[in-house]
């Protein structure tokens, strides 16, 4: 799938009646305050809650309030252009009161493995998005439209030379970073008309309804284990976390390591000293948050290595050699020196001092080269490395 944005702060400043009052940064980086009639040219009034705002991204953190999780980029991975993340949000309200879109799309965080090609390597990829539309429908009635929807977009692909199959599994319930959602599943597989490769993948869908909007949270990766990592660098907001990713793999000691969102036991007052004084005068040594201090969690890092079709041409007999004799008496040829004697003998005895005269020649053997499979095409799993689940690091 492809990632289709960058990381920009946009907030929702009044939501009243018709206008939606929204504070944006402009092209000069100050701040432009927009109003939008949402009803206009037959669009249906639709209100933003108040409440709604769009998390931050320091780089390495995401962080919502509204969505109720914090989100710790990776090591090793990066988020879509700010100026992509822009132009999505900047053109959601447009394109509902223009009458092309059904509803009010924003994009809190797109990010992925980054394969150094621009891409998600192993398709490993995070995104946060929140969809707000006018007519009410349950949840599971806007997963099925979005089914659908999907599915005609994997229609529309193969006149892009791709042929793309998916596979639903049934909905289910799943918690994280202590909130409900419910779990579509899909196994995505895609052939490459142009060079034959094959890819499968799977891709998780978390969705929640809140405030009349639709939350989604999609992962991806070629096995559920690679979603499961992707989702416990996700907790409950206002957990303790990493600030940020260093240069070699390591994160902040302030990591918590709880996954799904489930609050640290030394979570602390970030404002409290690193130290404190206790009633006997005695200095409490610093608490110790590194959530790997007693080892590291290691998972096997892998790419997928595509070997081409290997073989070789060979000479293959496709006609045998042929000794002919010609009659000289009336030109017949025979291919066996028997089958002319009898001949001449039964049809030319009158001739018989040209009996030894006729013409012998040599059909030389043919051969064609033909294409030998020694071994067809695959996909092979190497492992290229080792990583902590929890922290990050990387060996």
């Amino acid at each position: 799938m492809c990632i289709l944005a960058g990381i920009l702060l946009i907030s929702f400043s009044a939501c009243s009646g018709n206008d939606l009052i929204v504070d944006a940064p402009d092209k000069s980086g100050t701040t432009a305050n927009t109003s939008e009639d949402l009803s206009s040219n037959g669009a249906e009034e639709l209100d933003v809650p108040e409440n709604y705002a769009l998390g931050t991204f320091d780089g390495a953190l995401f962080c919502s309030e509204w969505l109720g999780l914090n989100f710790q980029l990776p090591y090793g991975w990066t988020t879509v252009s700010e100026d992509n993340r822009k132009k999505v949000n900047d053109t959601a309200i447009p394109a509902y009161k223009n009458g092309k879109s059904e509803e009010i799309y924003y994009l809190e965080i797109s990010a992925f493995e980054d394969n150094g090609k621009g891409g998600a390597k192993d398709q490993n990829s995070l995104e946060i998005s929140i969809r707000f539309k006018s007519s009410v429908e349950t949840l599971d009635g806007y997963i099925e439209k979005y089914k659908k929807s999907m599915e005609e977009m994997y229609v529309d692909l193969e006149s892009k030379g791709v042929k793309a199959d998916v596979v639903w599994d049934a909905l289910s319930e799943y918690s994280l970073a202590e909130q409900d959602y419910i779990l579509c599943k899909s196994t995505v597989s895609s052939q490459y008309q142009w060079n034959g490769h094959t890819e499968k993948y799977r891709i998780w869908d978390l969705w929640q309804e809140k405030d009349g909007g639709y939350i989604c949270i999609q992962c991806e990766g070629y096995e559920d284990s690679n979603i499961l990592q992707h989702l416990s660098y996700i907790q409950k907001y206002g957990d303790s976390v990493s600030t940020g990713n260093s240069t070699d793999g390591s994160t902040d000691s302030s990591t918590d390591s709880s996954a799904n969102g489930s609050p640290s036991s030394a979570t602390s007052d970030p404002t409290d000293s690193t130290t404190s004084n206790s009633t006997d005068g005695s200095t409490d040594q610093p608490q110790n948050n590194d959530p790997c201090a007693s080892g590291h969690n290691w998972v096997e890092i892998t790419e997928t290595v595509y070997h081409d079709v290997v073989g070789h041409y060979e000479p293959i007999l496709v006609k045998e050699r042929e000794e002919w004799y010609k009659c000289p008496g009336c030109s017949e040829t025979f291919y066996s020196l028997d089958a002319y004697y009898s001949h001449f003998d039964s049809n030319h005895s009158n001739l018989y001092f040209w009996r030894d005269d006729f013409t012998h020649g040599t059909n030389w053997e043919e051969y064609e080269d033909k294409w030998i499979v020694d071994q067809e095409a695959y996909d092979e799993t190497v492992t290229t490395g080792y990583q902590c689940s929890v922290c990050g690091q990387q060996k």
